[in-house]
């Protein structure tokens, strides 16, 4: 099956979103199938071909604007070429819709209060993403795909996408790379780990804040990610990785990976660092909350704002004898490694089979 993933960027060092169309062109090719790459910039993946179509213009809004233009008049243009279009871009003339960035409602109630939200919602912005949305999620052809039963709800709540459009898959991680280390952590006191950019989104600052707080605890902090520099001094070890295309190290040496997101429609970061053994510390606010059982295969944060339970939590974590550690770490780790990017396109291709089935 010949099929165009789209997105702006495409590798395996950008970020989560890119990282994931760059598996799956990857597992694609393993199944026998022909994916095509469309965007701006890629990463040079075997047998997988690319097609570049590149807005020339500055500023979120325009570029938002133009490149719904032109990426809808390249596939139009070359649909012949494919057989499914999956794009994870609000275009148009797409069979497929993926949720790998914020639905933009949703995301904008947890990053303000309602009554803010509500005012926020009308600046150029947020109304020129929000219109976008609509196109895509008001048109009937377009089946969208989630990879969590929070996005699904959000869709219907939000958006009211009927159920029959909505296809949950499962992610992947490739197990052969995100495994168990064979060598125990480094000692003797705990790491957290913390992977992602310096957003107010995903939390870094509170973190750092909730550990801070942390008293008579022998540990240190890893940040892996676009962060160069920090605003202050903290009473801990704190190590800046900066960005890097082999997340897997740091996962295996790591005892618990941090996601203190406000908002995520999934987080490959969860999975992945569960696949390696590492327990998340997860915010529920993130869809791959769904997968961590909460004091068994990792933990839950129920409010990523609330420094107290955040700390907590974290301290929790942290006393946590040898052996209640080894249990949770091999708890995570079958959840993480259950499912391969290969069986992911699998679901994904039977779900095209059937809506091309449906079609004729």
């Amino acid at each position: 099956m010949r099929i165009a993933l789209v997105r702006r960027k495409c590798g395996f060092m950008a970020g989560g979103a890119e990282r994931y169309m760059a598996y799956l062109a990857k597992a694609l090719v393993k199944l026998g199938h022909k994916p095509i790459t469309i965007g701006e910039a890629f990463e040079s993946i075997p047998n997988v071909s690319f097609a570049k179509v590149s807005p020339s213009v500055r500023g979120s809004i325009a570029k938002n604007l133009v490149g719904y233009i032109l990426y809808t008049r390249f596939i139009k243009r070359n649909r012949s070429r494919f057989d499914v279009v999956f794009s994870g871009m609000r275009i148009g003339q797409m069979d497929f819709f993926c949720t790998l960035d914020p639905l933009h409602l949703p995301w904008l109630y947890a990053q303000n209060d309602f009554k803010k939200a509500r005012i926020t919602r009308f600046l150029p912005r947020h109304t020129t993403i929000l219109f976008l949305e609509k196109l895509v999620f008001g048109n009937p052809r377009v089946g969208i795909v989630v990879y969590s039963e929070k996005v699904k709800n959000e869709l219907l709540q939000y958006y009211g996408v009927p159920g029959n459009r909505i296809f949950k898959v499962a992610s992947g991680v490739d197990t052969e790379v995100f495994r168990p280390s064979t060598t125990r952590r480094p000692g003797p006191g705990r790491q957290l780990l913390f992977v992602g950019n310096h957003s107010e989104n995903k939390g870094l600052e509170r973190l750092l804040r909730a550990c801070t707080c942390i008293k008579h605890r022998n540990f240190s902090v890893k940040i892996v990610g676009p962060v160069e520099k920090l605003r202050s001094s903290y009473p801990f070890g704190v190590d800046l990785v900066g960005r890097t295309v082999h997340p897997e190290h740091y996962y295996r040496y790591a005892h618990f990976v941090v996601i203190p997101s406000r908002y995520e429609t999934f987080s490959q970061v969860c999975l992945e660092a569960m696949a390696c053994g590492t327990p998340p510390i997860v915010s529920a606010n993130a869809g791959a909350s769904e997968l961590v059982e909460h004091g068994v295969s990792g933990f839950v944060v129920k409010d990523p704002e609330n420094i107290e339970e955040l700390r907590t939590t974290i301290e929790y974590g942290l006393d946590l004898s040898d052996q209640e550690w080894r249990n949770m770490s091999k708890a995570a780790s079958q959840i993480g490694t259950s499912r391969s990017w290969e069986d992911h396109a699998s679901d994904l291709i039977s779900i095209f089979e059937k809506a091309r089935n449906n079609s004729r």
